[in-house]
């Protein structure tokens, strides 16, 4: 089996659900890519607020994802953003393991 970054699962917007279903379910995977397998324990988004970009509004991370529609292209807006993705580490994805650059 070819050895490949956990980034690998999410790559492809087209494959990512069926990468996700496939692989997440083996414990290596699970255990290295927990954040991109969603299995990160102890992981909760803060209460609070951020301002949204070019909107003088305030969002809590329930705004991330509330709409399956916008939720990537918010995601990959807001999680990029310091205040967001420590507020946010549940909806942004981005629990208790940062660094998933171990090969799988």
């Amino acid at each position: 089996m070819e050895e490949v970054k956990c980034d690998w699962l999410t790559r492809n917007k087209d494959k990512t659900t069926y990468r996700k279903n496939k692989y997440c379910v083996m414990d290596e995977v699970k255990s290295l890519c927990q954040s991109t397998c969603g299995a990160c324990t102890g992981c909760d988004d803060k209460e609070g607020t951020f301002t949204l970009l070019n909107v003088k509004k305030r969002e809590t991370c329930a705004w991330l994802t509330k709409n399956n529609l916008n939720a990537e292209a918010r995601k990959d807006a807001y999680c990029v953003l310091d205040e967001v993705r420590d507020m946010c580490k549940a909806s942004c994805g981005t629990c208790a393991v940062e660094d998933e650059s171990g090969r799988v």
